[in-house]
């Protein structure tokens, strides 16, 4: 009985997790896609530089959409040795963190980038907000560069929007009443859960 206590304890403990989890990682998938939008829009007013066209305008150089900063999911009370299902659970994050620090790299790459064209202190890793470059200012080899930089950060954050999504189906799988791996496994290869408006990505 002691241990029967003990595990629903722990059962209980996660489920809290998993659900603070959801209800953080909503904000941060709401702030990749704003970050996304505004990347896009960067990217579109690069493209019509190339061509020699000055529309469509880039966002407002200060944009706050910049400001990302993201609250990596916790699994704080996860016993991954024992239960195999968290441990599932746990795996899913490792490779997400290891997606969020190429995320990070892609930030300090358009930081550089904006760096060398404006005096800014701002902190796109951090969560703060850069000065962007004037692009009619840029050359054409700079435009391309900036928009290679640009590029490569857009899809380091679809990735990192798919590593979330993952994350939280697994975590909702949970919620939901899963009480194994195989029943896990079944309901990302379905793709749902009880929230219908909630699909998981392939399996990877």
């Amino acid at each position: 009985m002691h241990h029967r206590h003990l595990r629903e304890q722990l059962e209980g403990q996660m489920r809290d997790v998993f659900a603070g989890d959801l209800r953080s990682d909503a904000d941060s998938l709401k702030k990749l896609g704003d970050l996304r939008a505004y990347l896009s829009q960067v990217r579109t007013a690069i493209i019509a530089r190339l061509d020699d066209k000055e529309e469509p305008l880039p966002p407002a150089a200060n944009d706050p959409r910049m400001a990302s900063f993201t609250i990596f999911p916790n699994l704080a009370y996860l016993p991954t040795a024992r239960i195999r299902i968290y441990n599932r659970v746990a795996f899913q994050r490792e490779p997400m963190a290891t997606v969020r620090e190429h995320w990070f790299d892609g930030f300090a790459a358009l930081a550089a980038f904006d760096e060398r064209c404006t005096d800014s202190t701002g902190n796109l890793e951090m969560g703060g907000v850069t000065t962007a470059p004037d692009l009619t200012k840029l050359s054409r080899a700079e435009l391309v560069e900036y928009l290679s930089v640009i590029a490569a950060l857009i899809k380091k954050t679809d990735l990192m929007v798919g590593r979330y999504r993952l994350f939280d189906f697994e975590c909702q799988t949970i919620l939901d009443g899963v009480r194994d791996e195989d029943a896990m496994l079944r309901a990302i290869s379905q793709g749902r859960t009880k929230d219908s408006s909630y699909v998981a990505p392939a399996p990877k």
